[in-house]
C-alpha cells in the first residue's frame, strides 16, 4: 500500500497492551506495532506486536583504597567509574569514609560509595574499599653520659616529642615482644666506675615505637696523695 506508516508503542499488563503517547526511552520491556493507513484500494493494515527491550545502562563504581597518618588530614577519596550517565542526568555519586584524623591507627575503616538509587535506568555495581590509619612517628633521642666518679648515681635521659609516651629501660635490647618482660619503667642509675649500656623502648598507642640505647661511662676519680 501507499498509506502513511506509523509506529505505535505499548507496555503490557497481563494480556492487555497499553499504548504509549510517546516513544519510550526508559529501561524496560515494550512492544511496537506498525500501522499503515488505508489508501486507495488498500485497507488499513496493523502488524502484530513485536517485543523489544531497552536495557539499563551499566555503570561500575570502584573505590580506591586510601591511607593517612594518625592525626594528619585525611587523604582525598577517589573512585574509578566505568560507563557514563546520559548527558544531563546525574547519578548523585558520593564517596565517604567513617575514618577521621583522630581514628585509632592500625585499623581499617570503610570507604563507601553511594548513588541516587532512584535512577532506575542504570544498573550500578559498587565496589567499596578500606581506609587505613597509619601510626605517626615519634622523635626520640638519648645522649651518652660521661662523668667522673662522684659517688652519685647517673642515668640516661630519653627525650621524645609526644606527651604521655611510656619509656621502658633494660640491660638488653628491647622490642615490641619483650619490652614488658625484659624491661621496666624504672630508669637505672650507675654509681661505680665503669661503662654501662642502657637500652630503651618508647611507645604510645597510634605512634610507631622507637628503640635504641645510650651509654653511661663513669670514669675513675683521681686521687690526691698527701706526703
Amino acid at each position: 500500500g501507499t498509506g502513511n506508516v506509523e509506529l505505535s508503542y505499548y507496555t503490557k499488563s497481563g494480556s492487555t497492551y497499553n499504548k504509549l503517547s510517546v516513544k519510550p526511552k526508559d529501561a524496560g520491556t515494550y512492544y511496537v506495532s506498525i500501522n499503515e493507513a488505508a489508501a486507495g484500494n488498500y485497507a488499513e493494515s496493523v502488524s502484530a506486536y513485536r517485543e523489544f527491550i531497552i536495557s539499563k545502562a551499566v555503570i561500575k563504581l570502584e573505590a580506591e583504597a586510601a591511607s593517612s597518618i594518625y592525626y594528619e588530614p585525611l587523604a582525598e577519596l577517589k573512585y574509578k567509574e566505568t560507563g557514563t550517565a546520559v548527558t544531563g542526568e546525574d547519578l548523585g555519586i558520593k564517596i565517604s569514609t567513617n575514618a577521621t584524623a583522630a581514628s585509632p591507627a592500625g585499623s581499617n575503616y570503610d570507604i563507601t560509595i553511594t548513588y541516587d538509587t532512584a535512577m532506575t535506568n542504570y544498573a550500578v555495581t559498587v565496589t567499596n574499599a578500606k581506609y587505613t590509619v597509619i601510626n605517626a612517628a615519634m622523635k626520640v633521642n638519648a645522649a651518652d653520659v660521661n662523668v667522673t666518679y662522684d659517688g652519685k648515681a647517673h642515668s640516661i635521659s630519653v627525650n621524645n616529642d609526644i606527651a604521655g609516651a611510656a619509656v621502658y629501660y633494660g640491660a638488653t635490647a628491647l622490642n615490641a615482644e619483650n619490652y614488658n618482660t625484659s624491661g621496666n619503667t624504672a630508669n637505672p642509675g650507675y654509681t661505680e666506675a665503669g661503662s654501662y649500656t642502657v637500652f630503651y623502648f618508647v611507645m604510645k598507642p597510634n605512634y610507631t615505637a622507637v628503640s635504641g640505647s645510650a651509654k653511661i661511662t663513669v670514669s675513675k676519680a683521681g686521687q690526691t696523695v698527701h706526703v
